[in-house]
């Protein structure tokens, strides 16, 4: 191989990861870009967003909603919530679930986001491959107690 080769093999797996490295950032910036402001209480803003969890090594397609919560205020809070689902047209209360209270707690000016799976920070919506296995219609978060 001649050193012409070698330096464009170089200066080509560079660019690579120029573009490999823009695009991560790109789509960092984006999924940032995508919250919706859901409640805002006590100096705490509650946003959400969809977000695909497919796995298909695992053969697992699932599309999750998840939350941020984002402290705005000067000292340390702690956020307690219950949260009901409608999925598939049925209601499925936090009362009757293995864990009917959810308690986070969040440094000042910081935020927290939820992630595939995370039971506190998530909820399953719907399984990407499967439209016809129904979706989350509703959410609700209730009992929302900030403690400062």
């Amino acid at each position: 191989m001649t050193n012409q080769h070698l330096s464009f093999m170089k200066n080509f797996a560079a660019f690579l990861l120029f573009c490999m490295a823009s695009l991560g950032l790109w789509a960092a910036e984006s999924s940032e870009k995508n919250w919706s402001l859901y409640k805002a209480l006590d100096g705490v803003e509650i946003y959400f967003q969809e977000l695909s969890c497919d796995d298909p090594a695992n053969g697992l397609f699932e599309v999750y909603t998840i939350f941020k919560i984002v402290n705005t205020n000067e000292v340390d809070v702690s956020i307690t919530y219950s949260m009901d689902v409608r999925f598939a047209g049925h209601w499925y209360r936090a009362e009757d679930t293995d864990t009917p209270l959810h308690t986070l707690s969040i440094g000042a000016g910081e935020s927290m986001s939820g992630s595939c799976g995370n039971g506190a920070l998530s909820v399953f919506d719907r399984f990407s491959d499967r439209p016809d296995r129904g979706a989350l219609d509703e959410f609700v978060w209730k009992n929302i107690r900030v403690t400062k």
